[in-house]
């Protein structure tokens, strides 16, 4: 593989740096010694042996595990931009928690001729799970009040927008490179199972590591290091930025256990305040249960959290269960008249109350749909339940695309309804960050889709994704001109000799392309993607050119719907108290350029964290004249 090289027509620092392939191949070693030392890493599920006989020895299956793709360096980023997406995130908190407070709206939104609720069988099995646990809820004695925690991800792009387009000013702390203007957009929110912020600590601390260590220093001499250059060299660059105060912090798994950690307690003090029985000086044994996926191949992203959270000095009991599986079924139990929701541990003398149900499951159809439907049993027990949910039904509804697209169609006083007594600058700002979103079944969305048909697969329909409204977008996601149309042609077929409606269409939105700022460059180690099947020791590919990263701020939020007259449909947009509202940190993962998918798990994006330089050094690093070779390498 050739090392990076930019021609450097300018004073400014190479990011990231030009190193000889045994240098390179030296900090590939390095990398993947570290990720398994510290656990960034995914497991290969071993076989599954035949229960054995008791006796002194028998066989155990070893699992085998993969250090998960990660970018080498830290990727550069704009300052202003970053600091501006990690302002804003309590805002997006506020918005979605009262997203999902208000049932009306929701109903609105995702239903209706063509909607996700009638089209989408993940979202209308969802929508059944929530109406039929209302009901379980309402025949309760007495109109309790509901805890809910949001555990979110905003995701974004830095967006390179000539100067001949529509900018406002301010608006996604916009900062210019050449004759663009670079803005914060807004990718998607994630409301559920949201997944990364393990790995981005990891990867992020290993990038700091390597810093501090001189591991991406060039060798004396070569004119672009942090080292004084040897006598008689000429022509020496600006030090490269990679120092700490450049590159962030990463600590969001500590704040994602200090928010679970609060909403345990919140639950206790809800449950059983001070002038009620048992007294705070007996309370129940509570704990907090992480649902997962069965064959789980991403555990070192989810047990940190849970092992932190036993470690507090007041220990807080939790545990990880299957969903869905049998076994969920029979250890769980709901008092009808209370609501109190009990967990039985395997091979565990005691059972506790579930005080906080953290979902890392539950956002695929086919976990609700086999096993004879387990998933619709247990979902519905769970969420009748007086635990807290993280997320509920609805706040897992509100993170759907359909819902993205609601909000990049509303004028700034229908923004501003779910931020109630904020700027008008900071209302304006989050509606700014928005890419164009239409609801494929819409009347405008099928405008859309005839107009792209029409025009066949030119750059008009490259500028397009087709999503799914619902289900994640992970490897569902349909890009390129081709095969845009072609889904359009199909859908819109279909809808025809349906009689007119929205039919399947309502199952998708049409996204606008993000285009990001060319010239940021990168080297990542991406593994095998983790399958049945794969062969142990199949190599990890290097790719070294350019690359697209993308920023997801994290932030925690916890609410309290108030209690509901019978009759009523849950929830308006004023009728919650949020009672904790923080951001929680940041996390990045980085793609090839030219690459439409990002999910690290399935083997496109990389783990990345980021150098944040000042606006003329990134414009100068990013100078659209350079030419980059891009490489793939077995390692």
């Amino acid at each position: 593989m050739t090392p990076l090289s930019l021609p450097q027509t300018s004073p400014a620092p190479q990011y990231p740096p030009s190193l000889s392939v045994p240098h390179l191949n030296h900090l590939i070693q390095q990398a993947q010694t570290y990720q398994l030392i510290h656990g960034s890493i995914l497991l290969q599920p071993p076989p599954r042996l035949p229960d054995p006989d008791f006796d002194s020895t028998f066989a155990v299956a070893v699992p085998s595990a993969t250090p998960i793709s990660i970018s080498l360096f830290p990727s550069i980023f704009p300052r202003r931009l970053f600091e501006r997406a990690l302002d804003l995130q309590t805002s997006w908190n506020e918005v979605y928690a009262r997203i999902a407070s208000d049932e009306a709206w929701l109903e609105e939104v995702l239903g209706g001729e063509g909607g996700v609720l009638e089209e989408d069988d993940l979202g209308s099995l969802l929508w059944g799970v929530h109406l039929r646990a209302r009901e379980v809820r309402r025949q309760r004695e007495g109109g309790e009040g509901r805890l809910e925690m949001g555990i979110w991800r905003c995701d974004y792009m830095a967006s390179a927008a000539r100067d001949d387009e529509d900018q406002v000013e301010g608006r996604g702390g916009d900062c210019r490179i050449g004759n663009e203007a670079l803005q914060l957009k807004q990718v998607e929110f994630n409301t559920m199972a949201c997944a990364g912020a393990c790995h981005g600590d990891r990867v992020a601390e290993m990038h700091r590591h390597f810093a501090r260590t001189g591991a991406y220093d060039p060798p004396l001499g070569t004119g672009n290091g942090t080292r004084r250059p040897e006598q008689g060299t000429i022509g020496a660059l600006p030090p490269l930025a990679y120092t700490p105060e450049n590159m962030p912090y990463a600590s969001t798994s500590s704040s994602l256990v200090s928010a679970l950690a609060a909403a345990h307690m919140a639950y206790n003090d809800l449950i059983y305040p001070l002038n009620s029985a048992p007294s705070r000086s007996s309370p129940p044994a509570t704990c907090i249960l992480i649902l997962t996926q069965p064959h789980n191949i991403n555990p070192s992203d989810e047990l940190p959290l849970l092992t932190a959270l036993w470690s507090l000095h007041a220990s807080i009991p939790t545990y990880t269960a299957t969903f869905p599986s049998p076994a969920l079924l029979t250890s769980t139990h709901l008092e009808p008249t209370t609501g109190i929701l009990t967990y039985t541990p395997p091979f565990s003398p005691s059972s506790f109350e579930v005080s906080l149900l953290y979902w890392r499951a539950g956002h695929e159809l086919h976990e609700y749909t086999g096993i004879d439907g387990l998933g619709i049993e247990i979902r519905t027990r769970l969420e009748a339940s007086r635990a807290v949910l993280c997320p509920s039904v609805l706040g897992q509804l509100a993170g759907c695309k359909a819902v993205q697209a609601a909000l990049s169609s509303m004028t700034l006083e229908q923004v501003a309804r779910f931020l109630p007594g904020r700027q008008e600058r900071v209302v304006a700002e989050l509606a700014g960050m928005g890419v164009e979103c239409v609801a494929l079944g819409s009347p405008a969305g099928r405008k859309l889709a005839a107009d792209l048909v029409k025009r066949g697969c030119g750059e008009e329909a490259e500028e397009w994704f087709l999503k799914p409204a619902c289900a994640e977008g992970g490897g569902h996601n349909i890009s390129g001109g081709a095969e845009v149309v072609r889904a359009l042609e199909g859908l819109l077929s279909e809808d025809n000799d349906g009689g007119g409606g929205s039919g399947e269409a309502g199952r998708y939105v049409l996204m606008r392309r993000i285009r990001p700022p060319k010239g940021v460059l990168g080297v990542l180690a991406l593994a095998p993607a983790v399958r049945p099947g794969r062969r142990r020791g199949e190599p990890a590919m290097v790719y070294a050119g350019e690359v697209v990263p993308e920023l997801g701020v994290w932030g925690t939020c916890l609410f309290s719907r108030a209690a509901r007259q019978e009759g009523r449909k849950e929830g308006k947009a004023g009728e919650l108290e949020i009672l904790r509202n923080e951001v929680a940190g940041f996390s990045v993962r980085t793609k090839r350029a030219g690459q439409d998918e990002m999910s690290v798990v399935k083997g496109f994006g990389a783990f990345d964290s980021l150098v944040l330089l000042d606006e003329d050094v990134f414009r100068r690093a990013c100078r659209a004249e350079h030419e980059v070779e891009e490489d793939d390498v077995e390692a």
